[in-house]
């Protein structure tokens, strides 16, 4: 039996959004950390989050793809978007890194910040998502949080 997109438990613009906020408060820690050795250029900073904003929407298009819109599918969709969007910023922050030439430090540690950031709004959406979808098919109406006591 296969589920619809339209089904509440897929959400995809709250997994959008956990990813983006993801990215933002990966990158804002990751220029955190490169201005503690010293002044970091924000424009470098800036081009690590556009590699990585890029990335993120890149990916969950593919995930969008991926699953065509059933549900059934969303756990090796997770899987496959996350590839497809760790791959694409690799793929253009080494690209940016060569053609512009960022201030490095700044632009690698706002780049895996983002990243970091990135996988662990992943992560929160996919496992409550998931953990929904079970919900669902066993009838059980508590909501993705599981019973609240």
């Amino acid at each position: 039996m296969t589920t619809a997109v339209h089904a509440p438990m897929f959400r995809p613009l709250s997994g959008a959004l956990a990813l983006g906020a993801g990215v933002l408060a990966g990158g804002a820690a990751g220029w955190g950390v490169s201005v503690a050795g010293g002044p970091a250029p924000i424009g470098s900073a800036l081009l690590a989050l556009g590699v990585w904003g890029f990335a993120t929407i890149f990916g969950f298009t593919a995930l969008l793809l991926l699953t065509r819109g059933y549900v059934d599918r969303l756990g090796m969709g997770v899987l496959g978007a996350s590839g497809v969007r760790l791959l694409t910023a690799l793929l253009l922050g080494v690209t940016v890194q060569v053609a512009v030439a960022p201030a490095g430090g700044a632009f690698w540690f706002t780049f895996l910040g983002a990243g970091v950031g990135a996988l662990a709004g992943e992560t929160a959406w996919a496992v409550l998502a998931l953990r929904s979808l079970r919900d669902a098919r066993t009838g059980d109406t508590s909501g993705a949080m599981g019973a609240l006591r």
